[in-house]
């Protein structure tokens, strides 16, 4: 070591933090001590002296513990920053200093602690063997979405005939709910409508339904399961008075041209048809790429496991946070209810944000490992094609993320999205049919 040169030692406390010890030799912290001193005389206020000629002592007994504090966060902050280039640590925040004391003659020595991206050696990442669902629609598909696109247009009619309620039908009832023998005010209802079978209370009392006739009243008794959401009834046996005040039924329209006329956007059936399944496809395969994406996420943390730095978890669960405040503040809801929900989520939250910091992390080391890059062309018009899809002018937002320090975060998503699109180039993918008699292999 020279005379000037500090000596450092580097103590891995975890995979992801370092503890930097450093002594400065005397003689620089004399130096800097000196230069202090030198600033603080020039301007110094010490009445019966102009500024710069007060004697030492007296600028010393005055000024020494600023001077001093001045001198341990300059010598901290430039020795800290040197020990880290020169050993290439990159730092994810600022770091937790022990600053020690200036002692006349010794080194001054402080440490410092800092956390840092982990070293990852990816691990089995080619050649994955994958499963991917089958995106196929069939005429059936097509059908049973019309269908439902029918329904929404159906309407309810009252029951003339003298009969008792069957599938299909919408009941308007009136019912009182006893516990123990005691009617409860909570446990009642009027004019209350429910469709039996479709399983929107408990399946006892929509069944019992079936069969009734309008005006009838029927009791009965329903067992609610141990962690029904309602606490008062759960697990209990409550007794019902159920009158049925009227008998709906559904008209659904039939699929013709003149029903799809009303629809506005088609003129004909066979075009509604097709952009059904279009839509039905489109759905189909972006699902069926996202859960690829999930299984083979999954499959690459499983065979990489890795420590992950508190801070990048900290900061995206604050990202994520934010997200979620701006989109719910958006919706109408006031600040102490997206305050509570958060509350609420925080664990789960917490747990995803490792979860995408850690899935980040590794995808960075292969993409390094293969030299797979972002160039600035292609981060640009990400953001130029961003623009477009926002209706927004393309050079303004451009200029936006430019100044605004976006571009990186643009380039780390399309190098993630690249470095899977790589991964899974290479993987071994079959495709599972439905009835997994059509199964198949594409590489």
């Amino acid at each position: 070591m020279s005379e000037t040169r500090p000596a450092v030692t580097v103590e891995d406390i975890s995979p992801v933090k370092k503890k930097l010890s450093i002594a400065v030799p005397w003689e620089e912290t004399k130096r800097e001590l000196e230069s202090n001193y030198k600033i603080v005389a020039r301007s110094a206020k010490i009445k019966g002296f102009r500024p710069g000629k007060a004697p030492r002592p007296l600028v010393e007994s005055v000024y020494g513990e600023f001077i001093e504090e001045e001198t341990i966060k300059k010598l901290v902050n430039r020795f800290f920053w040197d020990a880290v280039e020169e050993r290439s640590l990159k730092p994810l925040e600022s770091p937790e200093v022990e600053p020690g004391v200036i002692v006349q003659g010794q080194d001054f020595t402080f440490s410092a602690t800092v956390e840092v991206e982990p070293l990852i050696e990816p691990q089995n990442y080619m050649g994955l063997e994958l499963e991917r669902e089958d995106d196929t629609v069939t005429d059936q598909d097509v059908q049973e979405r019309l269908d439902k696109i029918r329904d929404m247009y159906a309407t309810l009619e009252d029951v003339a005939e003298d009969r008792g309620v069957k599938a299909g039908d919408v009941c308007i009832i009136d019912f009182q709910g006893f516990i123990d023998g005691v009617a409860r005010e909570d446990i009642k209802a009027e004019g209350h409508v429910l469709e039996p079978g479709s399983r929107t209370f408990v399946p006892e009392f929509e069944d019992a339904l079936y069969g009734m006739k309008k005006g009838e009243t029927k009791e009965l008794d329903v067992n609610f399961p141990e962690d029904y959401h309602h606490k008062e009834m759960a697990g209990k046996t409550v007794r019902f008075s159920v009158t049925l005040r009227e008998i709906r039924e559904k008209k659904v329209p039939p699929l013709d041209e003149d029903f799809v006329k009303n629809l506005e956007r088609f003129n004909t059936l066979e075009e509604l048809t097709e952009e059904v399944r279009r839509g039905l496809e489109e759905e189909r395969r972006n699902r069926a790429d996202a859960n690829l994406r999930k299984a083979l996420i999954e499959r690459l943390l499983e065979d990489n496991d890795f420590d992950v730095p508190d801070s990048l978890v900290k900061r995206r669960l604050v990202e994520m946070m934010f997200d979620v405040h701006m989109k719910m503040r958006s919706a109408g809801m006031r600040n102490d209810q997206v305050e509570a929900v958060i509350d609420k989520n925080i664990a789960y939250m917490s747990g995803e944000a490792a979860l995408a910091v850690k899935t980040s992390l590794l995808l960075k080391a292969i993409a390094a490992r293969e030299r797979i890059v972002v160039e600035d062309e292609e981060a640009e018009g990400r953001v130029r094609e961003m623009a477009r899809q926002r209706g927004q002018d393309e050079e303004a937002l451009l200029k936006k993320y430019q100044d605004e320090g976006l571009i990186e975060q643009v380039k780390g998503d399309l190098l993630a999205r690249k470095t899977l699109d790589f991964i899974e180039s290479h993987a071994k993918i079959r495709v599972a049919a439905r009835d997994e008699k059509t199964a198949g292999e594409v590489s």
